[in-house]
């Protein structure tokens, strides 16, 4: 979700009663001097790819910062209807953390809290008794406005994963929810910290705020140029950086590397696994579910919902590669 700051303050989305609220308080986020000295998590795609120059002409108040659209008010008002049933689906509890600034802990506005960022939970789990936090990333993609396009992702796109791995990152978690929320459904992703992948991450958004924002910011100050992109060119960042082919590499593997925990659309049957740790459930018709269960042999038991043959189904598909299946018989899950 595009996050929304007041004074280092993330904007709960329920706090809002209509999507032009939402709006007119995201100007205020965007204006806010917090955010116009620090580098968001919401930037991480944008820096890496065709946002890069955009990005650097808003940080050295060249230009206004972005106020939001269409999209990014969908995806305010619908967060708190996501949340709510991300809980309901898993059980997890989730906790709400104050801003984080990268290894600083502390908002005075200086250069050395630069990268900051405002998750939208940190899910609190115990697992053999001891505690086992994860944080919570949620997305309601837009498509448009389309409801006929409108369906859970079966693959995590590789724009999420820069910002992914940056919030594991700054707030020191080893492993992240990322659930997509439709109206037609929603999906839940599983994925783990990967340190030399944000090894390669930190050296490009170094370089970036470092070499190319500050002394860019410093002289659009001292002398106001009309063009900052012809008379600054020199400090103009190009419009990918040297590591991103590398960091596209690195991210189709965290991608192909992240684990599928539940997928369905609004209204079908809802189906589990449970593994030796999380939860996974799928929804959908037996076959797809079955094919699903065939590519996690981890799997030991499945609870299901629905009817006997539903379950012959399931346990059909499944015998080749689970030891012992223990059907258990409990009411529709409505999934609205």
């Amino acid at each position: 979700m595009i996050e929304l700051y007041l004074v280092g303050c993330k904007v709960a989305p329920n706090n809002f009663s209509s999507a032009q609220r939402v709006f007119t308080n995201f100007q205020k986020a965007a204006a806010c001097p917090h955010n116009s000295r620090r580098f968001f998590l919401r930037h991480f795609g944008g820096e890496l790819q065709e946002g890069r120059v955009q990005l650097w002409k808003e940080k050295i108040g060249a230009i206004e910062p972005f106020s939001g659209n269409l999209a990014t008010i969908w995806g305010d008002i619908k967060e708190h209807e996501a949340l709510e049933r991300y809980k309901l689906l898993t059980g997890n509890t989730v906790l709400f953390t104050d801003f984080q600034v990268y290894r600083n802990n502390n908002l005075n506005d200086n250069d050395d809290n630069w990268l900051g960022c405002s998750p939208d939970g940190v899910v609190d789990n115990v697992v053999y008794g001891l505690p086992y936090r994860g944080v919570l990333e949620i997305k309601c993609p837009y498509y448009d406005g389309d409801k006929q396009k409108s369906y859970p992702w079966s693959r995590i796109p590789l724009r999420c994963i820069p910002q992914a791995q940056g919030l594991m990152e700054i707030l020191d978690k080893d492993w992240m929810d990322l659930y997509c929320w439709t109206a037609n459904g929603s999906s839940l992703f599983r994925l783990y910290r990967d340190q030399a992948y944000w090894e390669l991450m930190e050296v490009a958004l170094s370089d970036f705020w470092f070499k190319q924002v500050l002394p860019g910011r410093d002289l659009y100050r001292k002398y106001p140029f009309i063009n900052p992109l012809i008379l600054l060119r020199s400090l103009r960042p190009a419009p990918r950086h040297e590591l991103c082919p590398s960091i596209v590499i690195a991210s189709k593997y965290l991608v192909d590397n992240s684990v599928l925990l539940m997928r369905g659309n609004t209204g079908e049957t809802a189906i589990g696994t449970i593994s030796d740790c999380p939860q996974v459930k799928y929804w959908g018709n037996a076959s797809e579910i079955g094919d699903t269960i065939l590519e996690s042999p981890q799997a030991r038991k499945i609870t299901f919902t629905g009817s006997t043959a539903v379950g012959k189904k399931l346990m059909a598909a499944a015998a080749g590669t689970i030891k012992k299946v223990d059907a258990i018989y409990e009411e529709k899950l409505q999934c609205t």
